[in-house]
């Protein structure tokens, strides 16, 4: 085992010495802490949408937002926090087209982007606006001819 002469552990000892003498503790930040600066910073380094909304105003003032939901877990802080502030902020910028992504949608868009194969089994249900209310207004097999989609419901 190496062993350090006197300089080298004063030389070693110097940040921590430093920090303590000026009163600044170093603490490790919380997942969401995390996600929530890369995210903004990114944002503020890459964001060239129409947006007229002041970003760094908006990302000071939900990250005093983050520090208070985040103040009960502490340095335990989920990701979930930390992506529901986001979603807030990004909300509040008024860009559609700016969001924060679940991992699973992060997963489904990566595959569509690289077209790859997914083998998935199950159904996913989703609400569409005018769907069928009764059975009795759906027709298995639509009419053909234009304008007519496959598996849609048609006023009998």
């Amino acid at each position: 085992m190496p062993s350090l002469s006197a300089s080298g552990l004063r030389r070693a000892a110097l940040p921590f010495l430093l920090t303590a003498a000026l009163g600044v503790v170093p603490a490790l930040a919380s997942p969401a802490t995390d996600l929530y600066q890369h995210a903004t910073a990114s944002v503020l380094r890459d964001y060239y949408g129409w947006s007229t909304a002041d970003l760094h105003a908006l990302s000071e003032q939900y990250a005093l937002t983050l520090e208070e939901r985040c103040a009960p877990a502490g340095d335990a802080c989920s990701f979930d926090t930390g992506r529901a502030v986001l979603t807030e902020l990004l909300r509040e910028v008024g860009d559609a087209h700016t969001s924060v992504r679940d991992p699973e949608g992060a997963l489904r868009l990566r595959e569509v982007q690289e077209n790859r194969p997914v083998l998935r089994t199950g159904a996913r249900v989703v609400r569409v606006e005018g769907a069928c209310w009764s059975r009795r207004s759906c027709r298995a097999v639509p009419p053909t001819g234009p304008g007519y989609a496959p598996w849609t419901c048609y006023r009998a």
